[in-house]
Protein backbone atom coordinates (compact mmCIF):
# COMPACT_ATOMS: atom_id res chain seq x y z
CA UNK A 1 0.00 0.00 0.00
CA UNK A 2 1.17 3.66 -0.29
CA UNK A 3 2.27 5.50 2.35
CA UNK A 4 1.39 9.45 3.16
CA UNK A 5 3.67 11.37 5.10
CA UNK A 6 3.87 15.31 6.24
CA UNK A 7 7.21 17.05 4.83
CA UNK A 8 6.81 20.43 5.61
CA UNK A 9 3.55 20.93 6.63
CA UNK A 10 2.25 19.09 3.41
CA UNK A 11 1.75 15.35 2.05
CA UNK A 12 4.17 13.05 0.22
CA UNK A 13 2.62 10.12 -1.73
CA UNK A 14 5.38 7.51 -1.15
CA UNK A 15 4.37 4.48 -3.53
CA UNK A 16 5.32 1.23 -2.99
CA UNK A 17 7.39 -0.61 -4.33
CA UNK A 18 6.59 -1.79 -8.07
CA UNK A 19 3.40 0.35 -7.52
CA UNK A 20 2.85 3.23 -10.80
CA UNK A 21 2.97 6.83 -10.03
CA UNK A 22 -0.51 8.53 -10.12
CA UNK A 23 -0.67 11.16 -13.42
CA UNK A 24 0.08 14.34 -12.79
CA UNK A 25 -2.64 17.36 -12.18
CA UNK A 26 -2.75 19.42 -16.23
CA UNK A 27 -1.09 16.55 -18.54
CA UNK A 28 -2.61 14.88 -21.32
CA UNK A 29 -2.66 11.32 -21.27
CA UNK A 30 -0.68 9.00 -23.68
CA UNK A 31 0.07 11.83 -25.69
CA UNK A 32 1.99 9.56 -28.27
CA UNK A 33 -0.61 7.84 -29.02
CA UNK A 34 -2.40 11.15 -29.02
CA UNK A 35 0.38 12.15 -32.06
CA UNK A 36 0.40 9.07 -33.80
CA UNK A 37 -3.02 9.04 -35.09
CA UNK A 38 -2.83 12.93 -35.72
CA UNK A 39 0.36 12.17 -37.80
CA UNK A 40 -1.72 9.10 -39.36
CA UNK A 41 -4.68 11.42 -40.26
CA UNK A 42 -2.29 14.18 -41.67
CA UNK A 43 -0.57 11.49 -43.81
CA UNK A 44 -3.79 10.28 -45.28
CA UNK A 45 -5.31 13.35 -45.67
CA UNK A 46 -2.00 14.73 -47.66
CA UNK A 47 -1.83 11.20 -49.45
CA UNK A 48 -6.11 11.94 -50.43
CA UNK A 49 -4.71 15.93 -51.29
CA UNK A 50 -2.19 14.07 -53.80
CA UNK A 51 -4.26 11.63 -55.49
CA UNK A 52 -7.05 13.86 -55.79
CA UNK A 53 -4.68 16.61 -57.84
CA UNK A 54 -2.79 13.78 -59.77
CA UNK A 55 -6.59 12.45 -60.68
CA UNK A 56 -7.82 15.73 -61.26
CA UNK A 57 -6.45 15.76 -64.82
CA UNK A 58 -7.64 12.31 -66.19
CA UNK A 59 -11.50 13.43 -64.93
CA UNK A 60 -10.78 16.82 -67.00
CA UNK A 61 -10.09 14.37 -70.03
CA UNK A 62 -12.88 12.22 -69.50
CA UNK A 63 -15.23 15.06 -69.06
CA UNK A 64 -13.90 16.77 -72.26
CA UNK A 65 -14.09 13.42 -74.03
CA UNK A 66 -17.89 12.76 -72.56
CA UNK A 67 -18.70 16.76 -73.64
CA UNK A 68 -17.59 16.07 -77.24
CA UNK A 69 -19.21 12.83 -77.90
CA UNK A 70 -22.76 14.51 -76.53
CA UNK A 71 -21.79 17.56 -79.08
CA UNK A 72 -20.99 14.82 -81.76
CA UNK A 73 -24.36 13.10 -80.86
CA UNK A 74 -26.34 16.08 -80.97
CA UNK A 75 -25.25 17.33 -84.02
CA UNK A 76 -25.86 13.85 -85.55
CA UNK A 77 -29.61 13.74 -84.27
CA UNK A 78 -29.98 17.36 -85.40
CA UNK A 79 -28.56 16.14 -89.02
CA UNK A 80 -31.18 13.27 -88.78
CA UNK A 81 -34.46 15.09 -87.51
CA UNK A 82 -33.58 17.48 -90.61
CA UNK A 83 -33.18 14.37 -93.10
CA UNK A 84 -36.49 13.05 -92.01
CA UNK A 85 -38.26 16.71 -92.35
CA UNK A 86 -36.94 16.46 -96.15
CA UNK A 87 -37.70 13.21 -96.53
CA UNK A 88 -41.59 13.87 -95.06
CA UNK A 89 -41.40 16.57 -97.02
CA UNK A 90 -40.81 14.48 -100.49
CA UNK A 91 -43.06 11.78 -99.74
CA UNK A 92 -45.89 14.68 -99.21
CA UNK A 93 -44.98 15.73 -102.41
CA UNK A 94 -45.07 12.24 -103.99
CA UNK A 95 -48.30 11.21 -102.41
CA UNK A 96 -49.54 14.52 -104.00
CA UNK A 97 -48.14 13.77 -107.57
CA UNK A 98 -49.48 10.35 -107.63
CA UNK A 99 -53.06 11.27 -106.36
CA UNK A 100 -52.70 14.12 -109.50
CA UNK A 101 -51.56 11.12 -111.75
CA UNK A 102 -53.82 8.98 -110.29
CA UNK A 103 -57.03 11.27 -111.15
CA UNK A 104 -55.56 11.65 -114.33
CA UNK A 105 -55.32 7.98 -115.32
CA UNK A 106 -58.38 7.73 -114.07
CA UNK A 107 -60.11 10.52 -116.45
CA UNK A 108 -57.87 9.20 -118.96
CA UNK A 109 -59.53 4.97 -118.36
CA UNK A 110 -62.92 6.41 -118.24
CA UNK A 111 -62.63 8.58 -121.43
CA UNK A 112 -60.92 5.74 -123.26
CA UNK A 113 -63.83 3.66 -122.09
CA UNK A 114 -66.15 6.06 -123.16
CA UNK A 115 -64.66 6.23 -126.49
CA UNK A 116 -63.54 2.89 -127.14
CA UNK A 117 -66.82 1.44 -129.08
CA UNK A 118 -66.25 4.52 -131.20
CA UNK A 119 -62.86 4.07 -132.19
CA UNK A 120 -63.19 0.59 -132.71
CA UNK A 121 -60.89 -0.69 -129.81
CA UNK A 122 -63.79 -2.75 -128.19
CA UNK A 123 -66.52 -4.74 -129.96
CA UNK A 124 -70.08 -2.99 -130.25
CA UNK A 125 -73.55 -5.00 -130.25
CA UNK A 126 -76.53 -3.37 -130.75
CA UNK A 127 -79.69 -2.81 -133.63
CA UNK A 128 -78.49 -1.56 -137.01
CA UNK A 129 -78.59 -2.06 -140.69
CA UNK A 130 -76.35 -4.31 -143.11
CA UNK A 131 -75.94 -4.12 -146.37
CA UNK A 132 -74.35 -6.86 -148.48
CA UNK A 133 -73.27 -6.33 -152.17
CA UNK A 134 -72.23 -9.11 -154.38
CA UNK A 135 -70.58 -9.77 -157.70
CA UNK A 136 -73.38 -10.65 -160.89
CA UNK A 137 -73.62 -13.18 -162.53
CA UNK A 138 -69.82 -14.84 -164.05
CA UNK A 139 -71.85 -13.82 -168.04
CA UNK A 140 -72.06 -10.56 -166.47
CA UNK A 141 -68.79 -9.86 -164.36
CA UNK A 142 -66.47 -8.70 -167.54
CA UNK A 143 -68.67 -5.57 -167.77
CA UNK A 144 -69.26 -5.02 -163.62
CA UNK A 145 -68.55 -6.11 -160.74
CA UNK A 146 -67.73 -5.16 -156.65
CA UNK A 147 -64.91 -2.75 -156.39
CA UNK A 148 -63.40 -1.09 -153.50
CA UNK A 149 -64.71 1.76 -154.60
CA UNK A 150 -68.49 0.31 -153.82
CA UNK A 151 -67.45 -1.10 -150.44
CA UNK A 152 -65.89 2.45 -149.48
CA UNK A 153 -69.12 4.59 -150.21
CA UNK A 154 -71.26 2.59 -148.61
CA UNK A 155 -69.16 2.30 -145.37
CA UNK A 156 -68.44 6.27 -145.77
CA UNK A 157 -72.55 6.58 -146.29
CA UNK A 158 -73.78 4.54 -143.36
CA UNK A 159 -71.27 7.12 -141.22
CA UNK A 160 -72.80 9.72 -142.23
CA UNK A 161 -76.30 7.96 -141.47
CA UNK A 162 -75.70 8.04 -138.10
CA UNK A 163 -73.69 4.64 -137.58
CA UNK A 164 -71.81 4.27 -134.50
CA UNK A 165 -69.76 1.49 -135.62
CA UNK A 166 -69.17 -0.76 -139.14
CA UNK A 167 -67.37 -3.72 -139.89
CA UNK A 168 -66.99 -5.74 -143.59
CA UNK A 169 -67.14 -8.95 -143.19
CA UNK A 170 -66.65 -8.88 -139.59
CA UNK A 171 -63.54 -6.36 -139.84
CA UNK A 172 -64.37 -3.53 -137.75
CA UNK A 173 -63.70 -0.10 -139.64
CA UNK A 174 -61.70 2.65 -137.59
CA UNK A 175 -60.01 6.08 -138.76
CA UNK A 176 -57.23 4.26 -139.60
CA UNK A 177 -58.64 0.97 -141.84
CA UNK A 178 -58.03 0.90 -145.41
CA UNK A 179 -60.32 -0.31 -147.88
CA UNK A 180 -58.53 -0.92 -151.25
CA UNK A 181 -58.13 -3.38 -154.25
CA UNK A 182 -54.72 -5.08 -154.33
CA UNK A 183 -54.42 -7.23 -157.82
CA UNK A 184 -57.99 -7.86 -158.09
CA UNK A 185 -58.62 -8.94 -154.54
CA UNK A 186 -60.30 -6.57 -152.41
CA UNK A 187 -58.34 -5.60 -148.62
CA UNK A 188 -60.08 -4.43 -145.79
CA UNK A 189 -57.57 -3.45 -143.47
CA UNK A 190 -54.78 -5.08 -145.10
CA UNK A 191 -56.81 -8.63 -145.02
CA UNK A 192 -57.95 -10.05 -147.98
CA UNK A 193 -61.88 -10.48 -148.72
CA UNK A 194 -64.17 -12.62 -150.92
CA UNK A 195 -67.76 -11.61 -152.09
CA UNK A 196 -70.04 -11.31 -150.96
CA UNK A 197 -69.35 -8.41 -148.94
CA UNK A 198 -71.45 -7.58 -145.87
CA UNK A 199 -71.36 -4.32 -144.51
CA UNK A 200 -72.71 -4.22 -140.78
CA UNK A 201 -73.87 -0.90 -139.32
CA UNK A 202 -74.52 -0.12 -135.42
CA UNK A 203 -77.20 2.21 -135.16
CA UNK A 204 -80.70 3.55 -134.56
CA UNK A 205 -81.98 1.02 -137.82
CA UNK A 206 -84.41 3.54 -138.88
CA UNK A 207 -82.56 6.37 -139.41
CA UNK A 208 -79.95 4.22 -141.42
CA UNK A 209 -82.21 3.16 -143.51
CA UNK A 210 -83.70 6.42 -144.36
CA UNK A 211 -80.46 7.70 -144.87
CA UNK A 212 -79.06 5.28 -147.30
CA UNK A 213 -82.05 4.39 -149.29
CA UNK A 214 -82.26 8.71 -149.93
CA UNK A 215 -78.64 9.06 -150.78
CA UNK A 216 -77.72 8.95 -154.50
CA UNK A 217 -75.25 6.09 -154.05
CA UNK A 218 -78.21 3.88 -153.25
CA UNK A 219 -79.46 5.01 -156.59
CA UNK A 220 -76.39 4.00 -158.17
CA UNK A 221 -76.71 1.12 -156.82
CA UNK A 222 -80.15 -0.32 -157.49
CA UNK A 223 -78.65 1.00 -161.66
CA UNK A 224 -75.86 -1.59 -161.65
CA UNK A 225 -78.58 -3.59 -160.28
CA UNK A 226 -80.89 -3.52 -162.84
CA UNK A 227 -77.84 -2.92 -165.43
CA UNK A 228 -75.31 -5.16 -164.88
CA UNK A 229 -77.53 -7.97 -162.27
CA UNK A 230 -74.94 -6.87 -158.86
CA UNK A 231 -76.28 -8.38 -155.78
CA UNK A 232 -77.50 -5.67 -153.31
CA UNK A 233 -79.68 -6.10 -150.21
CA UNK A 234 -80.42 -3.81 -147.69
CA UNK A 235 -81.80 -5.04 -144.54
CA UNK A 236 -82.27 -3.67 -140.54
CA UNK A 237 -81.48 -5.69 -137.75
CA UNK A 238 -82.58 -6.03 -134.23
CA UNK A 239 -79.03 -7.10 -132.49
CA UNK A 240 -75.35 -6.68 -134.58
CA UNK A 241 -72.07 -7.86 -133.56
CA UNK A 242 -69.21 -6.08 -134.27
CA UNK A 243 -66.37 -7.08 -132.96
CA UNK A 244 -63.29 -4.94 -131.98
CA UNK A 245 -60.22 -3.81 -134.41
CA UNK A 246 -57.21 -6.05 -134.50
CA UNK A 247 -55.19 -3.39 -134.32
CA UNK A 248 -56.85 -1.38 -131.32
CA UNK A 249 -58.20 -4.05 -129.28
CA UNK A 250 -58.47 -3.17 -125.72
CA UNK A 251 -57.42 -6.29 -123.19
CA UNK A 252 -60.60 -7.37 -120.93
CA UNK A 253 -60.40 -6.48 -117.35
CA UNK A 254 -57.86 -9.10 -115.20
CA UNK A 255 -56.54 -10.55 -118.67
CA UNK A 256 -52.68 -11.18 -119.49
CA UNK A 257 -50.93 -8.24 -121.64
Amino acid sequence: MSLLSAIGGGRVWIPEQGAPRPPRRGQPVRPLRVATVLLAAGLLLAAAVTQTRRAAPAVDRQRAALQAQIAARTREVDGLTAARARLQGQLAAAHATAARSGSTQRAAAATNRRLAPITGAQAVRGPGLTVRLDNPPSAKRVARTITDSDVQQVANQLWSAGAEAVAVNGVRLTSRTAIRDAGGALLVDFQPQSPPYLVAAVGAPGRLSAGFAASPLAARLRSAVTVFGIGLSVRTADALLLPASRSLATPAPGSPP
